[in-house]
């Protein structure tokens, strides 16, 4: 039987080792199916603050919705997970502007647990670990924390922001001015959405991360739609404009003119 060990590199330690660990041991010691294990990465890397937030840095939100997915296989009902992960998702848009305002997204409301029935104490821990950044500045393991001290940071007063456990699932960002349209796809894995700023965005359903950003209307985007197969997306706005898009790459297809104002309506058969 395997053991797991969580490690931190110290100077002179294999910096290529702990990339790895960051990188792999959830999915090999849930891959693996030992309990012991499992429970260990639960509660040594899922609900573990120092853990995700340097994982974070390294390799990106994904990686840290890719090691949840993984647990959830197992254990799809763990109510502590759920509600970090919650937490992650409701906070994205301003991780992936800054990775290192996660302390300040949990340490300001988003562990609050205000929708719960009951207190997780492993929950209050994550959100009390992330406050503590604030003072010490540490990480999993101590090589980021020393260059992130002097960058900027929110240090939250007040708990203000929407807690994990709301109804909101997934925030989306990333329009500059108001969203106008908003369009599912039929297999329900990326909304596409119309806005002030003259783009069209792809953004995935789960993580609520942009996938792909269309430019070239002039002007509001008012409607969007998108084909059945989720291959071609159509925007109309306020340069009189249908333009079609292909959804995988974002590159302008075709451009409809004719309108005498702007096109506010779109529906495709």
């Amino acid at each position: 039987m395997g053991v797991f060990i969580k490690f931190r590199c110290d100077e002179g330690g294999s910096h290529e080792a702990l990339s790895s660990a960051w990188k792999y041991v959830i999915l090999h010691a849930c891959s693996g199916g030992d309990e012991t294990q499992i429970q260990a990465i639960r509660s040594g890397c899922l609900l573990d603050f120092k853990w995700q937030f340097e994982k974070l840095q390294r390799f990106g939100f994904m990686a840290i919705s890719g090691d949840f997915d993984v647990y959830f296989k197992i254990h799809p009902d763990d109510r502590a997970c759920t509600l970090i992960l919650h937490a992650f998702n409701l906070s994205l848009t301003a991780l992936i502007k800054n990775p290192l305002l996660l302390a300040s997204q949990m340490a300001g409301g988003r562990l609050t647990m205000k929708y719960e029935g009951e207190k997780l104490p492993v929950v209050d821990r994550f959100g009390e670990d992330a406050k503590s950044w604030f003072v010490n500045g540490e990480s999993a393991a101590g090589s980021m924390a020393e260059s992130s001290k002097d960058k900027a940071h929110w240090d939250p007063v007040t708990k203000a922001l929407l807690s994990a456990g709301n109804p909101c699932l997934t925030v989306f960002g990333g329009h500059k001015g108001d969203v106008n349209s908003v369009r599912l796809d039929a297999p329900a894995e990326y909304v596409y959405s119309g806005g002030e700023d003259g783009t069209v965005r792809k953004g995935h359903i789960k993580s609520g991360e942009c996938a792909l950003v269309m430019r070239g209307h002039r002007g509001d985007v008012y409607a969007v739609d998108v084909t059945r197969d989720g291959l071609a997306v159509f925007s109309g706005g306020e340069d009189h404009i249908i333009r079609k898009w292909d959804a995988d790459t974002g590159v302008e297809l075709l451009m409809m003119e004719g309108h005498e104002g702007s096109v506010t309506c779109l529906s495709i058969s």
